[in-house]
């Protein structure tokens, strides 16, 4: 990811990045797109606290560059769901667990 050129689109993944710091044994896959990313987040069962930051700087991002017609959008699984990536997606993170 970090081959994108300055844009928006990757302006928009580096605030969403900062703003979730870490989360966790959190699995993040990415489906950058012209309106926007599209994420797949896996987290450990029962995390709702992480599902909530998640959610949280998704809308942060999107309250700042809705205006410029770009959107994220995210869904959710946990561990136990076992499902795996969608092959248009790209594996951005295996994030350790550390504080939230």
């Amino acid at each position: 990811m970090n081959t994108l050129p300055d844009s928006p689109i990757k302006q928009m993944l580096d605030e969403y990045i900062t703003s979730i710091g870490r989360v966790g044994s959190t699995k993040i896959a990415l489906n950058l797109h012209n309106s926007g990313i599209f994420v797949w987040a896996e987290i450990p069962d029962g995390r709702k606290d992480i599902e909530d930051k998640l959610i949280m700087a998704e809308a942060r991002v999107n309250s700042v560059y809705h205006r410029l017609g770009i959107n994220m959008n995210t869904i959710y699984f946990e561990e136990s769901d076992k499902l795996a990536i969608p092959i248009q997606y790209q594996l951005f993170s295996n994030l350790k667990p550390g504080p939230i």
